[in-house]
């Protein structure tokens, strides 16, 4: 059967928007923000009681001092930081992160000292403190993680203490650093639960984001979420928008009305033109696509007044948002020539700057909307080919299937992707096998040793992962290719009755057309398939492919191998197999 790879996502599904581990189109997120406000919050409760002893006049004095914008804080804190105290530690490392300063051994040292100090004496660390020394230790980019351990450890002892903004921000630093923090995330999702109708749109973007990034993600605290989201999306900017949706996607946790409401929301924005539809940027855009395009909510409206407006500013788009939108207007089938046409002339001059994941899914995503685009494709080959060895066991398979279901002649890049394939054998999955096989068959292009390599790994594993669309796309291209493998096709026999069931009209026609054109016999496959194929008959008719080689299976068994259920089946239809073939041969 000719079906594609799902495009990004596809087998690291933990991604979404960005590169690497986290799958490309991984993006969402905020950079955190002051979580030591000046002035207490109008959601913030009035505390009951002081955490700790009472802070001295010179650590207020202190605080005072470091709030200073012309204070040199790491002076400061080389003169006097033996006076310091948790909330004068955790204020320092907040303003040095607040203006961006670079990190140093001087820094590094604070970072030390706020982790021993929390460690020896929490008492003197509220919740805020907590926060903004996690929030700061991550914003100066300190590759010292016993702050952030210190913190962890710390937060079940003035649990009650955190308010919304506290908890979205500790979860944002943890997230940000990918630091393993289980029982964290798990105490502070729990309590977020009784104070959700105080968070704020920052606050329900950065804990959802958190969550969804650091694969923490509390179904309860999800549904609280949406439920927030929905009673206060008017309140939200372009970056909560996309940020919030973008986390549900990736934890692919379901919040149809969520999306409903803000797909709503943005269409309505399109047509006002107004002040919150101006500022959605080119991130904002793609990241929303693709999560409208991961958990397959297809609003119509929503992505014309998309890309009327992201037309507009792809000169905007960096490469990984450029390869989003491709992939994500391609996913729901919403490709239209002049959007592929103007992404074309927007990816063409940027390519050089594309990452193999970026590649495979801008190819990937041109072929599945059938646009032709024969310059970019020429590009992307010579690109793909250069960058083949940064490629994973997905964006081999996605590319090579792109270039043969486009019907691009590549035979060099296809050359590169073998011995790449073969270097990387045990990465690939059942659905990467398949698709690889039936990429090189497609295309017309021969490579026993990627075939052996195919075979032998299936047989390595057993067929158990593959499912029946895997089974026919595998037999169907090593039978296109011509290439015998007797193990293989044995053990296909075997693995094919037990999902018969789920096998389509057309699945079974290739499945059986490619033991027959391989003289391969398959008893039990013939006796599964004779009971599975009249309730296929109908749409088989309309299929002049599959009837077709059902008329060439019908053939062989007839003259070479008769087969007592199949034959008559095959023969009680064979009218219809015969018009077929001949319609196909004509």
């Amino acid at each position: 059967e000719d079906r594609g790879p799902p495009g990004p996502g596809y087998g690291y599904q933990r991604g979404g928007p960005g590169y690497g581990n986290q799958g490309y189109g991984r993006q969402g997120g905020y950079q955190g923000r002051d979580v030591y406000p000046r002035e207490r919050r109008r959601d913030q409760p009035i505390r009951k009681g002081r955490i700790g002893p009472r802070p001295s006049r010179e650590c207020i004095a202190l605080n005072r001092e470091l709030t200073n914008p012309r204070t040199d804080v790491l002076q400061l804190f080389d003169r006097r930081g033996h006076e310091f105290n948790g909330v004068n530690l955790a204020t320092a490392i907040y303003q040095l992160a607040k203006r961006r300063v670079k990190n140093t051994e001087a820094v590094e040292r604070m970072l030390e000292r706020a982790a021993e100090r929390i460690n020896s004496d929490v008492s003197e660390f509220d919740a805020r403190a907590l926060a903004n020394c996690a929030w700061g230790a991550v914003k100066l980019e300190s590759s010292n993680m016993r702050i952030l351990d210190a913190v962890a450890d710390a937060t079940p002892r003035v649990l009650e203490d955190f308010n919304p903004q506290a908890i979205a921000n500790t979860l944002w630093a943890f997230a940000t650093k990918d630091v393993a923090a289980p029982e964290l995330f798990e105490t502070l999702s729990t309590a977020a639960l009784p104070l959700m109708d105080r968070f704020n749109a920052q606050d329900l973007g950065n804990t959802a984001w958190a969550c969804a990034k650091a694969d923490k993600c509390d179904s309860r605290l999800f549904q609280r979420i949406e439920a927030q989201c929905c009673r206060t999306l008017h309140k939200f900017e372009p970056q909560n928008i996309s940020n919030v949706v973008w986390s549900f996607a990736t934890a692919g946790i379901p919040a149809p009305n969520l999306f409903r409401a803000v797909a709503d929301g943005i269409v309505e924005d399109g047509r006002r033109n107004s002040h919150r539809w101006r500022r959605f940027n080119a991130q904002a855009f793609a990241n929303l696509v693709w999560a409208y395009a991961t958990v397959k909510h297809d609003h119509p409206q929503m992505f014309d007044v998309i890309e009327h407006a992201a037309i507009q500013c792809f000169d905007q788009f960096d490469p990984q948002n450029l390869a989003n939108f491709a992939w994500a207007y391609a996913t729901v089938e919403r490709a239209s020539p002049q959007l592929f046409g103007a992404l074309a002339q927007a990816l063409l001059p940027r390519l050089d700057d594309f990452i193999a994941e970026g590649l495979s899914s801008t190819a990937w995503a041109y072929a599945k909307a059938g646009i032709a685009a024969p310059a970019l494709f020429r590009e992307i080959a010579k690109n793909a080919q250069a960058k083949l060895g940064s490629f994973n066991h997905q964006a081999l398979a996605n590319v090579a299937w792109a270039f043969a279901a486009a019907d691009v002649h590549a035979p060099e890049l296809f050359d590169a992707i073998a011995e790449t394939a073969l270097s990387q054998g045990e990465r690939f999955n059942s659905q990467d096998l398949a698709n690889l096989a039936q990429a090189f068959s497609n295309a017309r292009r021969s490579s026993p040793k990627l075939f052996d390599f195919i075979a032998k790994t299936c047989l390595q594993r057993g067929l158990g992962a593959f499912n029946s669309q895997d089974l026919a796309n595998t037999a169907f291209a090593f039978g296109t290719a011509g290439h015998a493998s007797r193990e293989l096709f044995d053990a296909i026999g075997e693995a094919a009755p037990r999902s018969i069931g789920s096998f389509t009209g057309q699945g079974l026609a290739n499945t059986l057309w490619a033991y027959c054109v391989l003289g391969v016999d398959a008893p039990a496959f013939f006796t599964a398939a004779a009971e599975a194929l009249p309730a296929h008959i109908d749409r088989l008719r309309e299929d002049f492919a599959a009837s077709s080689q059902l008329y060439q299976v019908f053939l062989y068994l007839q003259i070479e191998s008769p087969h007592q259920k199949l034959l008559p089946v095959l023969a009680e239809h064979r009218q219809i197999w015969l018009d077929a073939f001949w319609d196909d041969s004509i």
